[in-house]
């Protein structure tokens, strides 16, 4: 049995979460409330804290009045081993049809079996439908005398607001660092796991206040070792020392793109966690801009929180990361940065991933022009001088889709070394139709795709394609779900070329 699942609390006075256990126990010697919300984040005791009051209600030694219970009689050790057939718990992510609370609905309706209450837990009560939940919503106001049920949810939002107002809420907050750490040393006294402090702080701050996480990093880190300091935890949760993320924003916001990459190389070489990386970047930025970081700082942390977003799926991490620092370190990351434009000169503010530049392309005639204010703002505006920019055009059939081998080699060897972002962007991407009059590219991620699609980084790769085709063919975009890397024999970096295009290659290569 795993360490969560054997030392999770079984009275009212053990469980963790101080405001939940003051909340439980106002509730002593009274009548408990009949349709109760345990709404909170993941792993902060709720189901535990359900059962728990079950367990409270049906206890044969309380005759019937709420209160501690004694886990000794038959009632209690049923309910703890889950066999009691009076108290049911249901699944609402697996069970959340209309269907199954009609079925519910005539069930409550008979009497309990062996005790004189019948209790029903829904568990993550959020994942019914609208239908299931409308069909819950007069049960919920006039249950029969008999039942109680006890709800919970992480996600309290999604329930109806006729629903929640039915609902007597108990909530469950992310526990604090005391109570966390409090509940990691129960467990390792019980264990006879030796913890030193700087173990169990680390362990706090990867379980994101959860206690069920904090217990499970535990058993993690303790297997085969009854000793455990903040180094272990940092080997068996494949977490970077502290300095590499210290040392990666620090370059960043200083613009330093050939440090950035250095330090991706070593974090790699240490085969550490690329998403705990990315999360402790976060955190360090974040503090930074709570103690009055400047615009520098903002933009860094949109590049990070807009990477994260596609992490949880993105077949390469690593590439992920380097993505972000392409961007952190691109030009128009710089609050102070200049950029020509088409011969035209001006100073842009900072454009982060998350923004929405106002932009205007006219498909047929359009120049990229600038305009300067006391607020300055890149826009592209129309002009009668005959542009490089090109529209997106719908995809075109399979039956057209050919690739140009030579003439995309030339888009490649073109942007080598010119523009690092749009070069990191490419390996994101591939090819799908490459011809004299239209290029079509397929990008894995939507991220990718619209960084692509944000007009200086299409501008500097339509300047290339135009001036390798000696045409001006349609360019456009497509989110390639398939997911497939880019065709192995396109090089976008070589031995010879700058630190940052070396790492990045190093980072990329299939």
């Amino acid at each position: 049995m795993t360490f969560y699942r054997q030392y999770r609390p079984q009275k009212i006075e053990e469980l963790d979460l101080v405001s939940a256990r003051n909340a439980i126990s106002a509730y002593i010697g009274k009548d408990f409330p009949q349709s109760v919300l345990f709404s909170g984040p993941r792993g902060t005791g709720k189901t535990s804290a359900a059962r728990i009051v079950a367990k409270g209600l049906l206890c044969e030694k309380n005759n019937g009045v709420f209160s501690e219970p004694c886990n000794e009689c038959e009632t209690c050790r049923s309910i703890t081993d889950g066999n009691f057939v009076d108290v049911v718990e249901i699944d609402a992510a697996s069970h959340r049809g209309i269907d199954d609370i009609r079925s519910l609905r005539s069930e409550i309706m008979l009497s309990p079996l062996s005790a004189k209450r019948k209790i029903y837990i829904i568990d993550e009560v959020h994942m019914l439908t609208t239908e299931a939940a409308n069909a819950l919503l007069k049960t919920l106001e006039e249950p029969p005398a008999h039942v109680v049920f006890l709800l919970a949810t992480t996600d309290p939002q999604k329930l109806p607001a006729t629903v929640l107002s039915r609902l007597i809420k108990i909530p469950f907050h992310k526990a604090t660092a005391q109570e966390v750490e409090g509940r990691i040393k129960k467990v390792a006294e019980k264990e006879g796991i030796e913890i030193d402090a700087g173990a169990i702080s680390l362990i706090y701050s990867l379980s994101g206040g959860g206690f069920r996480d904090a217990v499970r990093i535990l058993e993690e880190v303790s297997s085969g070792s009854k000793k455990i300091t903040e180094e272990v935890v940092r080997q068996r949760s494949s977490l970077a020392s502290d300095d590499l993320p210290t040392s990666l924003v620090d370059s960043l916001i200083s613009s330093d793109a050939s440090a950035a990459f250095e330090i991706l190389n070593k974090i790699e070489v240490a085969s550490v966690d690329i998403k705990n990386v990315i999360s402790s970047c976060i955190g360090i930025l974040h503090k930074k801009l709570v103690n009055g970081g400047g615009g520098r700082v903002l933009f860094v942390l949109d590049c990070f929180l807009s990477g994260q977003s596609t992490m949880w799926y993105a077949p390469y991490p690593a590439a992920t990361l380097a993505s972000i620092i392409a961007h952190a370190v691109s030009e128009v990351g710089s609050p102070t940065a200049s950029k020509k434009i088409d011969g035209a000169e001006s100073t842009v503010r900072p454009t982060t991933p998350i923004q929405k530049e106002e932009e205007r392309v006219d498909t047929k005639t359009a120049s990229v022009k600038v305009e300067t204010e006391t607020v300055v703002e890149a826009k592209v505006v129309e002009s009668n001088i005959e542009s490089k920019v090109v529209e997106d055009i719908p995809s075109v059939s399979s039956e057209d889709r050919v690739v140009d081998d030579a003439l995309w080699q030339q888009v490649v060897n073109g942007i080598k070394g010119k523009n690092p972002t749009v070069e990191a962007l490419l390996k994101a991407s591939r090819p799908i139709t490459v011809k004299k009059d239209s290029v079509e590219i397929g990008v894995f991620y939507e991220f990718h795709k619209d960084r692509l699609e944000h007009a200086p980084n299409k501008q500097a790769l339509v300047d290339v394609i135009c001036e390798a085709f000696g045409t001006s063919p349609k360019v456009s975009f497509v989110l390639d779900s398939s997911g497939r890397p880019p065709i192995a024999e396109f090089t976008l970096t070589s031995s010879d070329s700058p630190a940052i295009i070396k790492a990045a290659k190093d980072i990329f290569a299939n």
